[in-house]
Order: C-alpha cells, then sequence, then structure tokens
C-alpha cells in the first residue's frame, strides 16, 4: 500500500513542483483573459474629479468650515471660505464642479468657487426664474 500513489498527487507530481509566482506580464494577460469579456480589465475613465485643484490642496477641510460658529458675524462665510476660493479660482474644472453641487443640491462645502449661501441664492433664483 506504501508504493500507492496519494490522493491528489498522481500525474501532477510527476510534472515537478507547480510555480507559484508569475512574472508580472503572465499576471496581467491572465487577468486580462479571465476578466476582459466584461471589460473589467480597461481603467476607469478619468473624471473632471480627477483633474480639480482640491484634490492637491495641502488641508481639504478649507473645502468645508465649520461656518455655525461665526453665525451672525457679517461677511463670517466669506471669510471662512477665503482659502479655499482661491483654489477654486485656479481650478481647470470649475464649471464641471459648480454643476455637480447644484445638479445633487449639495449643501455643505465650497463647490464649483460657490459657497453653500452662493448656491442657495442661484437655485432659488433659477426656480423663481422658470
Amino acid at each position: 500500500m506504501r508504493d500507492a500513489v496519494r490522493p491528489g498527487r498522481g500525474a501532477a507530481a510527476e510534472r515537478g513542483p507547480r510555480r507559484l509566482h508569475l512574472d508580472a506580464e503572465e499576471d496581467v494577460m491572465r487577468l486580462r483573459d479571465r476578466y476582459g469579456a466584461w471589460g473589467l480589465d480597461t481603467p476607469p475613465a478619468e473624471s473632471w474629479r480627477d483633474r480639480a485643484a482640491c484634490r492637491s490642496a495641502d488641508d481639504p477641510e478649507i473645502f468645508f468650515p465649520k461656518v455655525s460658529a461665526m453665525r451672525g458675524a457679517r461677511g463670517a462665510e466669506t471669510r471662512a471660505y477665503a482659502a479655499a476660493q482661491q483654489v477654486c479660482a485656479r481650478c481647470p474644472v470649475q464649471q464641471e464642479c459648480r454643476a455637480y453641487a447644484l445638479d445633487r443640491d449639495e449643501q455643505y462645502g465650497m463647490w464649483g468657487g460657490m459657497t453653500p449661501g452662493q448656491r442657495r441664492r442661484l437655485l432659488n433664483q433659477m426656480k423663481a426664474a422658470g
């Protein structure tokens, strides 16, 4: 009984040890063959968000400052968003960002160079116009 081949070892044992790691190119090709039929091997298309200036901002908190503590003070919202406004001013996708925020009625943060109050006023004007 000792001479019998153990279960699961048969012909594979005769071929030699199985390679555990493929080189990078073989890995890519194997995944492409496996998932390519569904388009899963293609990278996602670049969106406007990928090109936004805010992605490289040092402090993302400037786009969502705590304005509630300043409520009542004249110009508080404008002062709170001043740093974010500077980033938005040089952004190549400001229009797309603004449209995104207006379409979704974003309530918080600087979007497309506009504060929440500015967006609210613009939406109200748009609703009143028709």
